[in-house]
C-alpha cells in the first residue's frame, strides 16, 4: 500500500511503514519548505495535486497499490511563528 500525506508545508509518500518520497511547498525547489504565506509557496490545492500525481507515479513504478492521499496536520507552525521585520 502506498499512500500520500500532504499539508501546507509539502507532502510525503509512504510505502508500508517506510517514507519513500518527500517534497516541500516551494514553487522553485521541491526540496525547500517556505512559510505557506510566502509568495514562493504552492497553494494547498497545488500541493494536494502534486502529492496525488507523485503517489500514482510511484505506484506505477513499484507496482504497489494506491491507497489514496490524506491531509495531515503539521507541527511546522512553530518554525514559522516568528517573522523577520
Amino acid at each position: 500500500m502506498i499512500i500520500g500525506y500532504y499539508n501546507e508545508y509539502g507532502y510525503r509518500i509512504v510505502e508500508g511503514d517506510k517514507e519513500v518520497y518527500t517534497a516541500g511547498n516551494c514553487n522553485f525547489d521541491s526540496t525547500t519548505i517556505v512559510d505557506p504565506d510566502d509568495s514562493l509557496a504552492h497553494s494547498l490545492s497545488q500541493i494536494r495535486k502534486n502529492c496525488k500525481k507523485t503517489c500514482k507515479e510511484i505506484v506505477s513504478e513499484r507496482g504497489g497499490k494506491f491507497a489514496g492521499i490524506e491531509y495531515e496536520e503539521s507541527d511546522m507552525t512553530e518554525i514559522f511563528k516568528f517573522k523577520a521585520i
